[in-house]
């Protein structure tokens, strides 16, 4: 069975859409599935509007002329309906994988809010012809469902590759002086990444913790700024995985402080670094945010704490560096339960089996 999946969002290695997009293909493909990504493929380093708007239209004219696949896979994206109306016409049925709702795109790129309605209605439009719509949240469904009522609904979150993602902890790292906590993935405003910064400047941050923090984006500049004069924060730029992996085992802790930006929690956060931070057996300090502190707080692996709070933070990092066995306790409570659990293969079976329903209903 033939999948032709559609990304039009520009992703790079480390980056959660990355992962998110490949791990999810390469579990359908170990499942049998014959998936082919058409994502779209740049010239140069121009990313103006314009190029962008070419290369979407390339990238789906490409996917077109490949043929006739059994299910057409998109990454939710307002510029996708040349490839919707075609499976329309054709009969394809159309999966829809929804991350966030349409205020993402805007946090992102401000300049689009003046073509909202024609954008907002294009995404509609997507979801309303999807045969099936696939949420990273259970929040997030709801919100779906009140646009696309008739589609069919399933809730995938985001997992962990938990034979990269493992615990590679050095047993005397605890007895150093230099210890972390960590912060990896997109520096981005809804990230929280300016309440660490602050925290680190806290009386109530620990002496002896610096927080490592890996990744790129539009908080870049400030975290090297940060990092250059300080000695609590240090900036390593995009790593690989493996070595992402063993970073995140050696640490105290892993951060993700996120911001409730324009109402983009409130469907939900289950974030990539959540799921990979677990399975590398450490507890995590998180927003109480539906989702992540659900997680959390029902699997006691980590501590919770309120959204733009510099100090509650430097608490958590100051707690947990004072308790250092029930700091290991969360991270093994919080590995079993992502390895039972959350794995990238648990969330490929997950979408697998959601196909092979709508396919069986267009059978009969």
């Amino acid at each position: 069975m033939r999948i032709s999946y559609l990304c039009l969002q520009e992703t790079k290695e480390g980056q959660a859409s990355y992962s998110h997009v490949r791990e999810i293909i390469s579990g359908l493909e170990a499942l049998g599935w014959d998936v082919t990504l058409f994502e779209p493929k740049y010239k140069s380093v121009n990313r103006s509007p314009l190029a962008r708007m070419i290369s979407f239209t390339f990238t789906q004219l490409r996917l077109i002329k490949y043929g006739l696949p059994d299910v057409l896979y998109v990454r939710s994206h307002f510029a996708a309906l040349i490839a919707t109306v075609w499976a329309k016409i054709f009969q394809i049925p159309i999966v829809c994988e929804i991350n966030g709702k349409f205020v993402d795109a805007y946090i992102a790129w401000p300049k689009l809010t003046r073509f909202s309605n024609i954008i907002d209605y294009f995404w509609a439009t997507q979801y309303k012809w999807s045969a099936l719509l696939i949420t990273v949240t259970p929040d997030l469904a709801k919100w779906v469902a009140n646009i696309a009522p008739s589609a069919s609904l399933v809730v995938v979150p985001n997992g962990a590759n938990t034979s990269i993602f493992r615990s590679t902890r050095i047993n005397n790292l605890f007895s150093e002086d230099d210890r972390y906590v960590v912060f990896f993935g997109a520096l981005a405003k809804w990230q929280g990444v300016d309440t660490i910064l602050e925290a680190t400047l806290s009386h109530i941050w620990p002496e002896n913790i610096k927080v490592i923090i890996a990744g790129d984006g539009e908080y870049r500049g400030q975290v090297e700024l940060v990092a250059n004069v300080s000695s609590r924060v240090d900036y390593i730029g995009v790593v690989d995985q493996q070595t992402l992996a063993h970073l995140i085992s050696n640490s105290l802790a892993s951060l993700s402080p996120q911001k409730n930006i324009h109402g983009r929690a409130d469907t939900g956060l289950f974030p990539l670094k959540l799921f990979e931070s677990l399975a590398c057996g450490r507890p995590v300090i998180v927003t109480r945010h539906k989702g992540m502190a659900d997680l959390v707080d029902q699997n006691e692996c980590g501590i919770v704490i309120p959204e733009n709070d510099p100090d509650s933070l430097a608490e958590a990092v100051n707690f947990l560096s004072k308790n250092i066995e029930e700091a290991n306790l969360m991270g093994k409570r919080g590995q079993k339960i992502v390895v039972m659990e959350h794995s990238w293969m648990n969330r490929a079976l997950d979408t697998h089996f959601a196909i092979l329903k709508i396919l069986s209903q267009k059978a009969d």
